[in-house]
């Protein structure tokens, strides 16, 4: 039978599924046929198939489908032996002739194959039958090959005196090229290889890491960039923030962005829904501000606590920071230790040295409050533009009642506000003279003393004719002490009456 392929060999690709691959190569005995499962020839695991001597509709079956991706290689390999004989008289034996031509032609194929896979060199190469040193000729050993000066054939040369891996003697250790030498021992602990001429092997260990953060001198420290080079960034200040700044060498710079700033912070007596122990508690809405240092930003969560209760961390604890609660303006805090984190809110007669707890080191004032007759005076707050805060007392009192006493001489009277700073008093007067029209001014303390008018500077915010009694709102700033100043133009009046509705204030303290 002709031989119509020059291939002794069939490559194909496992799917996990197919069990049968087809050589379709002449074949006179399954013996002759090699199957790898990719670099491993089976002895076992599968049958040959399909050989009707000679036929070439011949195959594999596995029993297991390889593998997805496994190659699947069906390799011919004939015995170089030739048994028939041909000395013997009778018709001329072609069949088995044909068969014993096609071995041999087999063979050829075979090592052609092989051939495929060897070294040779190229067809215009004058060398023939080159050679190369005896690997077992221990004076070979930890050579390399090179081709020959001349280019005459191959020749070895020397990698190391002794065999190769012995110079290599610590974990890390490298080979490289070098006159003098051709091992590199490892570095220290994170140090990197680094080009350098004068060094024998051309290279050494240097401290990379060590070179680019040298420079970062202080805890915070950054690096940035120049433009051109790689330069320290140095921490700014406690609570300052990166800011981007053109001007500057490296772009950055740092500000305080956030001093003043604050969120939330509303509060409630009792338990902020009206319930709770609404003669001494306080509840506090969650919010975050600056300290009053401009270094530390405290975020606090919503908390309820004991005014009539010495201080203790958590909710339904203390809030007073020292000695017994009475009846007094108390001023109210957050306060943040910032070893853990932990912040937390504190009562003080203090307005800016509250007595703080163990490690508590930052502070910002959030409110006020006022305590009367053994109870907490009660009021409702709002956040106002800024997180500033408005106070409306929940039922409000008559500050200031007087009879025959407002006149052209101007006086100052407490309204129902804090101590210690300004706010803008929310107030309802009422001013009434039966013989004469009045214009009275109220206002700020620290205005200059003018007498109030109707056509010129400071003019006046409310009037009064004869027999007329009128009722105004106003809002006024008060002192730092807690005082409106009021003036009259003209003799005394019969009643001056102020009511406090409440106030607004900034926190900007």
């Amino acid at each position: 039978m002709a031989l119509t392929t020059d291939s002794n060999r069939v490559v194909a690709t496992g799917d996990n599924s197919t069990t049968r691959f087809y050589f379709n190569r002449l074949l006179y005995d399954a013996a002759h046929l090699q199957v790898y499962l990719d670099a491993d020839l089976q002895s076992s695991g599968y049958t040959v198939g399909g050989i009707v001597d000679p036929w070439t509709a011949n195959y594999v079956d596995f029993s297991v489908a390889p593998g997805t991706g496994v190659q699947v290689l069906l390799l011919r390999v004939v015995p170089l032996t030739q048994l028939s004989v041909y000395g013997v008289a009778g018709a001329f034996p072609a069949k088995t002739t044909e068969k014993n031509l096609d071995l041999a032609m087999m063979g050829l194929q075979q090592f052609d194959e092989i051939l495929d896979r060897a070294v040779t060199l190229p067809v215009q190469s004058p060398l023939t039958a080159a050679t190369i040193p005896d690997p077992a000729d221990p004076v070979n050993y930890g050579m390399g090959l090179k081709i020959k000066g001349d280019g005459t054939g191959i020749d070895t040369f020397l990698l190391s005196a002794t065999p190769f891996t012995s110079p290599l003697t610590t974990k890390g250790d490298l080979c490289v090229y070098s006159t003098a030498a051709d091992r590199l021992p490892v570095g220290a602990n994170e140090t990197f290889l680094e080009a350098d001429s004068a060094q024998g092997t051309g290279m050494k260990w240097t401290g990379f890491l060590a070179k680019l953060f040298g420079i970062l001198t202080t805890k915070g420290d950054m690096l940035v960039s120049t433009g051109a080079t790689v330069v320290r960034q140095g921490v700014g200040a406690n609570g300052t923030i990166q800011m981007a700044r053109s001007a500057s060498t490296n772009g950055l710079a740092y500000v305080a962005a956030l001093y003043g700033s604050r969120y939330g912070h509303t509060y409630a007596h009792g338990d902020g829904a009206g319930a709770g122990d609404q003669t001494n508690d306080w509840t506090f809405t969650a919010g975050g501000c600056m300290d009053i240092t401009g270094a530390y930003w405290i975020q606090t969560v919503a908390l309820t606590k004991q005014l009539d209760v010495n201080w203790a961390v958590g909710n339904n604890a203390g809030l007073l920071d020292t000695g017994a609660v009475g009846n007094s303006d108390y001023y109210l805090f957050v306060i943040a230790r910032s070893d853990t984190g932990v912040t937390d809110y504190l009562a003080s007669l203090s307005p800016t040295g509250p007595t703080m707890p163990s490690n508590y080191d930052f502070k910002r004032l959030i409110g006020w409050c006022k305590r009367a007759a053994g109870v907490n005076v009660p009021l409702t707050t709002y956040e106002i533009q800024g997180g500033g805060l408005e106070v409306l007392w929940t039922a409000p009192t008559l500050d200031i009642d007087l009879a025959a006493t407002l006149t052209t001489s101007r006086r100052t009277d407490a309204v129902k506000v804090p101590l210690n700073f300004s706010v803008m008093a929310n107030l309802s007067v009422n001013i009434d003279d039966g013989a004469n029209a009045n214009y009275v001014w109220i206002a700020c303390p620290d205005h200059t003393d003018l007498t109030p008018s109707i056509t010129a500077t400071p003019l006046a915010n409310i009037t009064t004719t004869s027999g007329f009694r009128p009722y105004q709102q106003i809002q006024v700033r008060t002192s730092a002490a807690g005082l409106i100043a009021a003036k009259a133009n003209n003799g005394t009046l019969d009643l001056y009456k102020v009511v406090t509705i409440g106030f607004t204030w900034a926190r900007r303290n």
